[in-house]
């Protein structure tokens, strides 16, 4: 299986399809990092439809905060890569020829599903990274102090979807 698994990543991994797994995230980082930071309130209470607070972005945890609460349009924009890889297959026949080949028709699919997770989960790892430091860019513009954001709290609310239990949704 990890053959098809590295020969479903080989394939996956081709400059065209490289290059859009690269700029779907990037332009992700860009529109949620910039459209966050300048449109936090400073409002007490905030919920992830009205946005963040001020607050929350000065706080541990605030430099993943754009991407949390743009989190759900990671989501579509994985959905959307991954059913556009599929319909490649499927388009081009190679998923066909693949079953056809190989007489073990659920470890193909299997190793394929696999494969296109692996790119789905580095697309969605890499939107993080790239959140994470368009934020530190735009922070200074918008007067917003980063020192907690390098903190060791900030470390294990870097993956946690709220940073901090304790707010008000």
């Amino acid at each position: 299986m990890t053959r098809i698994i590295r020969a479903e990543l080989v394939r996956l991994l081709r400059p065209r399809t490289l290059v859009a797994a690269v700029v779907g995230p990037l332009l992700f980082a860009v529109l949620a990092g910039t459209t966050v930071l300048s449109s936090a309130s400073g409002n007490a209470v905030e919920s992830r439809q009205g946005g963040t607070t001020v607050a929350a972005l000065q706080a541990h945890g605030g430099g993943t905060e754009a991407f949390a609460v743009a989190a759900s349009f990671v989501g579509f924009l994985v959905f959307v890569s991954f059913i556009a890889l599929i319909a490649g297959d499927l388009a081009g026949g190679t998923f066909r020829a693949s079953l056809l080949h190989e007489p073990r028709r659920l470890r193909v699919i299997v190793g394929q599903l696999v494969g296109v997770l692996l790119v789905a989960a580095a697309m969605v790892a890499l939107a993080e990274v790239l959140t994470f430091v368009v934020s530190l860019l735009v922070a200074p513009g918008q007067d917003l102090a980063t020192s907690q954001w390098f903190t060791m709290a900030s470390l294990g609310d870097a993956g946690a979807a709220r940073p901090d239990a304790t707010r008000v949704v």
